[in-house]
C-alpha cells in the first residue's frame, strides 16, 4: 500500500484541484478518472477498468499466440519434486 501523501486544496481559475504526486499518477496509468464520495473520503479511480477476455476462447487464443511452444518442458519435469 502506498504511504498517505499530505497536501492542499488549491484554486484553479474557477475550480478548485489537488496537487496529486508524479508516482500516484502513474499508478494510474490514465488521466480518465472518476470521483467517488466514500465514508473515508473521496476515491479517485480510473475510470474505465482493464479489458477482461470475455471467454475460454479468447483466453487460449492469447495462449496460443505467446511463446508458451519456447518453454522446455525437459528442465521443468527436472525439478525432482515427485521423487522421495
Amino acid at each position: 500500500m502506498t504511504p498517505g501523501y499530505p497536501t492542499q486544496i488549491i484554486d484553479i481559475d474557477e475550480a478548485r484541484g489537488v496537487c496529486i504526486p508524479e508516482e500516484y499518477l502513474e499508478l494510474l496509468a490514465t488521466k480518465n478518472v472518476v470521483l467517488e464520495w466514500k465514508e473515508e473520503g473521496i476515491l479517485i479511480r480510473p475510470a474505465t477498468q482493464p479489458k477482461q477476455p470475455k471467454d475460454w476462447e479468447t483466453l487460449f487464443a492469447q495462449a496460443d499466440a505467446s511463446n508458451a511452444d519456447s518453454i522446455d518442458w525437459d528442465d521443468v519435469l527436472k525439478d525432482e519434486l515427485d521423487k522421495e
